[in-house]
């Protein structure tokens, strides 16, 4: 009999994404008790739309926070595929849902 080989993979990380966020100067939130309501939705919009028009004129004194967020997620080496680990107990390893490679543990 021949053995059935395993295949054995590991989970990499990639950014799949880049968010840019920008919040409003603080006193906006302050000045509404940081409570979500149409009058501050409204506010906001006014802001963001101002907040294009001072990109352009930028001697603006207001304190503007600009930040990003990666989206970074999980993927199987030898599928592809986002990483989604079903975990075997009786050989207490992590494989692949998509594909049933054996994750090797600490692969980044």
């Amino acid at each position: 009999m021949s053995e059935v080989e395993t295949k054995v993979g590991k989970a990499v990380k990639r950014t799949v994404g880049v968010t840019i966020i920008v919040e409003p100067p603080a006193h906006m939130a302050r000045y509404y008790g940081g409570r979500a309501n149409e009058r501050l939705h409204r506010e906001i919009e006014v802001w963001a739309k101002e907040f294009n028009e001072w990109l352009h004129d930028h001697r603006s004194q207001d304190t503007v926070i600009v930040r990003t967020e990666r989206d970074i997620r999980e993927f199987c080496t030898v599928c592809n595929r986002e990483l989604e680990r079903d975990h075997d107990d009786d050989d207490d390893r992590d494989h692949c849902a998509w594909c049933g490679a054996v994750i090797e543990k600490g692969g980044d």
